[in-house]
């Protein structure tokens, strides 16, 4: 006899497909692994009668015995039984199709939920950390600020402590004012000195030590 199936797929639809009850359990897993474009040997497979309520769940089919069991089931559902006088009922059955799933893909799905929620959390603990950083950032780049303002306020030029200007001065004697138009040459300027003080220094350590 024949049956009349369908395959659940991931993306909510359904494959049909029709099988003889001479199948074997290692073909029907083939051509349920084709419908889903997975390998053979990882569908789980289990299925559910049309007619079976949803509460009932899956059964399972992952071996021979699971599959004799599926088949003996639906035999009577699908061949007219015999009656008394050895004739084949005329009783027409009622029509029954079979929903194959596999059970790994929900496996796979519940991990994969698990996967986005751990790594959820991993982002939510990553994103925490990087406002705390950028917090602790935000206060060490207002204590640097505070710290250039005092260094290069310049005396000469600023009358009241409210409007202060700020000069980069080579020597006592000569100042030049840091404004916004040319803060990056003198920023560039500051950098330098600064890096080649810090080399005459450690040069002049090295050759102490030599």
């Amino acid at each position: 006899f024949s049956i009349q199936c369908a395959v659940h797929r991931p993306n909510g639809s359904n494959a049909p497909l029709s099988i003889s009850s001479t199948i074997r359990f290692d073909k029907l897993r083939e051509l349920v692994a084709e419908k889903l474009g997975r390998f053979t040997g990882l569908v789980q497979l289990q299925y559910r009668l049309d007619s079976d309520k949803a509460k009932d769940g899956m059964i399972s089919i992952q071996n021979d015995d699971e599959f004799a069991m599926f088949m003996d089931r639906l035999r009577p559902l699908i061949v007219p039984p015999r009656l008394a006088n050895g004739k084949v009922s005329a009783r027409r059955l009622k029509p029954v199709s079979v929903l194959f799933e596999d059970a790994g893909l929900g496996n796979e799905e519940q991990g994969n939920k698990g996967d986005s929620t751990q790594r959820g959390g991993t982002q939510a603990k990553h994103k925490t950390a990087a406002q705390s950083g950028s917090r602790l950032e935000s206060k060490g780049v207002e204590e640097y600020i505070s710290m250039l303002q005092a260094r290069w306020t310049c005396s000469t030029h600023t009358k009241s402590p409210k409007a202060p200007v700020y000069c980069y001065s080579v020597t006592p004697s000569v100042c030049y004012p840091l404004t916004f138009a040319n803060f990056n040459l003198w920023a560039f300027e500051i950098v330098s000195l600064s890096l080649n003080y810090i080399y005459t220094q450690a040069k002049s350590v090295s050759d102490a030590w030599q």
